[in-house]
């Protein structure tokens, strides 16, 4: 088997050494076509004396790549233009799967090896979505991301055709990945893999461009499709009017403290103050416990969790910074999170 990797590279320098370095280790052993494409997408504001892309192609010079495309100045594409060019690239090398990556999603050697083993077991599927774990403000806290289309076969629906928004692909007899039923999609499990993606990071010069950037190309009312703002004093913080528009709450803002597995998705309703245990994926017999930010103990059960499951405490969580959320297994402690429901740690 060959798969072509296609690395959209702008503005990533911090991130970009860190991002390719399991890829290449593993470039030979797993017969890796490696494409970049670097520089700045037209939506993105133009600025005469931007060095922004150019420290990013500095930090991809010299790397075992087998293509690298750079475009600068006026010149500049489209982010499904970048990515068209990398995929007729490996196309052409004749490529079995397709492997889409930001450089600032982070893989491991174990999530790699872990997500082809998973896909070589399950091959009947045309696309893979993957679960990113969204940093926000800073490391180490993240937000439940997203999952995204980000591995496809090649020999699906006539080969192919091209990239027409973000990662999603058209295939030459028409279909777009919007049209793929779910029998034909396979979301890839957090306990196999759960990408770290330096997505929204307070200090990254990238994300007054990505909030720029999605006012201009997502669909919603003006000022309501980006999901992160800035505040008054510059603080990069969740844009309210985005939830409020999509009748959604804020979202928690997690600190992992012990993380031996992934056990559930952790939810919490502000109005019912309720914590929701869902999407288990390691169904097993656990101990939780509840602690408020001063160490408390406000609540505590043993669970057999094989299905969603919720608990409720008589304190308002929501009074608190943050709230903390043991699981233990045969009496040690497996995950531990703090789960910040009002964020003050810039």
């Amino acid at each position: 088997m060959k798969i072509g990797v296609l690395f959209s590279a702008y503005n990533c320098a911090s991130y970009i050494d860190q991002c390719l370095e399991p890829w290449l280790k593993l470039k030979k052993e797993f017969n890796l076509i490696l494409a970049a494409t670097n520089g700045r997408y037209i939506l993105s504001p133009y600025e005469a004396e931007d060095m922004k892309g150019s420290h990013s192609l500095l930090k991809l010079l010299g790397k075992d790549l087998d293509f690298l495309l750079h475009s600068c100045g006026e010149n500049r594409w489209t982010e499904e233009q970048g990515r068209n060019y990398m995929l007729k690239y490996v196309l052409d090398q004749e490529v079995d799967l397709v492997w889409v990556i930001d450089c600032d999603e982070i893989y491991t050697e174990g999530d790699i090896r872990s997500i082809l083993s998973y896909i070589k077991g399950n091959p009947k599927y045309d696309c893979y979505n993957l679960h990113y774990k969204n940093y926000f403000i800073k490391y180490p806290y993240w937000v439940m991301g997203f999952n995204k289309a980000s591995i496809y076969w090649v020999d699906r629906k006539e080969g192919i055709k091209g990239f027409y928004f973000d990662c999603d692909i058209e295939y030459n007899d028409g279909t777009k990945v919007s049209d793929i039923n779910r029998a034909n999609t396979d979301i890839i499990p957090k306990n196999i893999a759960h990408i770290d993606h330096y997505s929204w990071m307070q200090g990254d010069a990238r994300v007054k461009d990505k909030i720029f950037n999605q006012e201009i190309k997502y669909n919603g009312k003006k000022g309501c499709r980006c999901s992160f703002k800035y505040d008054e004093k510059n603080n990069l913080t969740f844009n309210e009017l985005f939830y409020e528009d999509r009748n959604m709450q804020l979202p928690l803002i997690h600190k992992t403290l012990i993380d031996d597995f992934y056990i559930c998705d952790i939810e919490y309703d502000r109005v019912s103050n309720v914590i929701y245990f869902k999407n288990i994926v390691d169904k097993d017999f656990y101990t939780i416990s509840v602690f408020d930010c001063c160490d408390n103990l406000l609540y505590y059960c043993s669970a057999d969790l094989k299905q969603d499951y919720f608990i409720g405490t008589t304190k308002n969580l929501s009074d608190d910074p943050y709230f903390v959320i043991e699981f233990k297994k045969e009496d040690k402690v497996v995950r531990k999170d703090e789960l910040h429901v009002n964020f003050k740690d810039y």
